[in-house]
């Protein structure tokens, strides 16, 4: 609970700007939760902070951060996952994804897409708000769905199918008003939290999307009645 409770005051520092209004790389954020260009082969549980995100990914059987999909598959491919598959980099490219088996038919998937703290678009135009939140993450699920000789780095099958449930999870610094506006048009549903998802059944898909800062809100909730009683 000590070694959380720091990680969590780093990770609320790392959204902040510095005294010169610059804010940390996606980078940054990204190797607090995972470090960069490694797979769960590679690093120990004691040298990520998956639970930032959620508890239950910390038990996932193979994870993979920024790294290509050639590089720990038989399937050449220019995508690079944050923690499994994305684009070569331009402002993203670290999608985070998450399966409970390294081979055989996988029972779920999980993508997580970072945005870097202060940017508020995707594209090099940032006043275009006429994109949806899916477009971060559905490439990722449409490579290992689509695509022909789904094998794994010892060259086993893996087995993803449309029934196989997917999760997608885009964390931006700012929602802002006109983009979730475009977005609720196209299906997408406000929670009473603040954040947005869209399911799509035909798919077994459903994507969550929220601010960095409720990212943070929602971790220092779940660790609040622990830090209470240690350290008040």
């Amino acid at each position: 609970m000590t070694r959380r409770r720091a990680i969590i005051q780093l990770f609320e520092k790392f959204l902040d700007a510095d005294e010169e209004g610059k804010y940390k790389l996606e980078e940054d954020v990204h190797n607090i939760i995972f470090p960069m260009g490694l797979t769960s082969n590679e690093t120990s549980y004691e040298n990520h902070n998956l639970w930032l995100l959620d508890e239950r990914f910390i038990n996932y059987k193979f994870i993979a951060s920024d790294k290509s999909i050639t590089s720990f598959s038989q399937k050449k491919s220019s995508k690079e996952p944050d923690l499994l598959l994305t684009d070569s980099p331009d402002m993203f490219n670290n999608p985070i994804s998450f399966g409970n088996r390294s081979a055989g038919e996988v029972n779920s998937m999980v993508i997580f897409e970072f945005k870097r703290p202060g940017d508020i678009a995707h594209q090099k135009n940032k006043k275009n708000y006429r994109w949806q939140f899916s477009d971060l993450v559905e490439l990722y699920f449409d490579e290992f769905l689509y695509k022909q000789d789904k094998k794994n780095y010892k060259g086993n099958h893996i087995i993803i199918t449309d029934n196989t449930p997917k999760f997608g999870f885009i964390i931006m610094d700012i929602i802002p008003p006109l983009l979730a506006k475009f977005n609720e048009g196209k299906g997408w549903k406000k929670t009473p939290f603040g954040t947005y998802y869209k399911i799509q059944p035909e798919l077994n898909m459903h994507i969550e999307v929220m601010s960095f800062r409720k990212l943070l809100d929602i971790a220092q909730n779940r660790h609040s009645a622990f830090f209470d009683k240690l350290f008040s």
